[in-house]
This record gives C-alpha cells, structure tokens and sequence, in this order.
C-alpha cells in the first residue's frame, strides 16, 4: 500500500502545472537505483522537480533512490 501511495505522489508531481505535458514514462532498474525516463513536451523541468520533491514515500518503500530523466 506504501508503495502505491509513494507513485501516485510521483504521478501527481509529474503533472505538477496540470496540462499533462508528460505523454509517457518509462522505468529501468539499475543495480542500484531505478531511472524513470520521462517523454513529453520539451522543457519538462517543473515537472521533473515536482516528483523529485514527492519521490521520498516511493523510495523508502523499493528501497533505493528514484532518479527522473528527461527522455527526448
């Protein structure tokens, strides 16, 4: 259930301006970490740092840092 909570705050950050600039996400899984690659309109920055700031609950629940990479 944390887990879920953790993603939706994520998904809620990645919609941060609310005009749904993000049009798709990927996810890999390193060894040590998981990158989110994140595809959308040009500039996706707000965006980025509004799931950088609610990725906290996500990554205490997998157990390793989340990073976000804008994905052109």
């Amino acid at each position: 259930m944390v887990l879920l909570a953790g993603l939706l705050r994520i998904a809620d950050g990645l919609d941060r301006s609310h005009r749904q600039r993000v049009h798709s996400l990927s996810a890999d899984l390193e060894p040590s970490m998981i990158v989110f690659r994140i595809r959308g309109e040009h500039g996706l920055v707000p965006e980025i740092l509004g799931a950088c700031r609610k990725k906290d609950l996500a990554e205490r629940a997998l157990g390793c840092p989340i990073i976000f990479e804008e994905n052109t």
